[in-house]
């Protein structure tokens, strides 16, 4: 198990329990990175790049698009399954939209927000996972 998934399961760990404690916008916001962390996880395993060649790519290519969209998309390109790619898509950008609001917005998640969060986020590993077999 790399480190990736190691931070990627902790923190998908973490939003029950801070569900359970009412900090909803950190939920939101453990649940959108637990996802991001699969997907260096991915680039790592199922792509076999070190970290610097990570590095590397997300130098070179962010710079109009930045780091999280550029993460996405080359997610998004190595699926075979265009439904599933399209399905992964959809949630995960859902998934960043709610992280935005609760990480920037002056407001204040609620708890179905961060259930929704929490769901979608779960939803959107297994797609990562069934897909790539990591």
């Amino acid at each position: 198990m790399s480190n990736w998934q190691v931070k990627s399961d902790s923190n998908f760990k973490a939003t029950n329990k801070l569900n359970n404690e009412l900090f909803f916008c950190s939920s939101v916001h453990c649940s959108y990175y637990s996802c991001i962390q699969m997907i260096y996880h991915f680039l790592n395993v199922y792509l076999q790049k070190s970290e610097q060649q990570i590095n590397n790519d997300t130098y070179n290519s962010t710079s109009s698009i930045g780091l999280h969209n550029w993460l996405i998309k080359t997610v998004f390109d190595e699926f075979n399954d265009r439904s599933e790619a399209n399905d992964f898509n959809t949630k995960i950008n859902e998934l960043k939209t709610l992280r935005k609001k609760s990480d920037y917005q002056n407001r204040i998640i609620q708890q179905n927000e961060a259930e929704k969060a929490r769901d979608t986020a779960y939803e959107t590993l297994n797609i990562i996972k069934r897909n790539f077999n990591l």
